[in-house]
């Protein structure tokens, strides 16, 4: 929506910027429409496979959709999306693959993002308050931890959030907020924490 009429961006490194065209197939321009790929979603995660269709936003502009809030997506399967200021808040979106997509400034507030992995996504200034990000827990003692390995995650508030075992090994936490959050045995290693509101102690 910027009006950048006679601008000169001779040599200018656009890389990652957004701007009003699509990024990959956008979702309104898709043969199943949005609604009915989620109803298919339902039916495929109460039948455990049996009938309906996993839903696959992979390599698609999700920006001036419709909205997401509150929907159960878990097992969604997202890489390379671009999501750029949705309210994903109140989702089910466990065990979801949401690598390398393009999160920034979206809102997970209270969602349940349990085994979830976003390794290597953009999610500068994204919300995260009192969302639930501990492991998935399954039969037979085995944990999905979810994952946020080498993530850019720069001002994200992740205050009050149950981060219990999530990893964020090489991400970029840089002001990142996580007051009141529960950062039992998280992993930081490698991470750059520069002015990152935590206590480790």
């Amino acid at each position: 929506g910027t009006m950048m009429d006679f601008s000169n961006l001779d040599n200018v490194d656009l890389s990652g910027a957004l701007t009003d065209q699509p990024v990959g197939q956008s979702l309104n321009s898709t043969e199943i429409p949005i609604n009915e790929m989620i109803e298919s979603h339902q039916v495929w995660l109460k039948t455990s496979g049996d009938d309906g269709k996993r839903m696959d936003l992979s390599d698609h502009d999700m920006r001036g959709t419709t909205s997401l809030r509150g929907a159960n997506l878990t097992m969604l399967a997202a890489e390379r999306t671009v999501g750029y200021g949705q309210d994903l808040s109140n989702m089910s979106l466990q065990a979801a693959i949401l690598r390398q997509s393009d999160f920034r400034n979206c809102s997970f507030l209270g969602s349940d993002l349990r085994g979830t992995n976003f390794d290597k996504c953009t999610m500068t200034g994204s919300k995260f308050t009192k969302a639930r990000m501990e492991p998935l827990l399954f039969e037979g003692g085995r944990k999905l931890k979810t994952s946020f390995t080498n993530a850019n995650l720069r001002y994200a508030d992740f205050s009050y959030t149950s981060l219990k075992d999530a990893d964020f090994s090489g991400a970029d936490l840089s002001f990142a907020d996580f007051t009141g959050a529960d950062l039992t045995n998280t992993k930081f290693d490698g991470a750059t924490m520069n002015d990152t509101k935590i206590n480790l102690s």
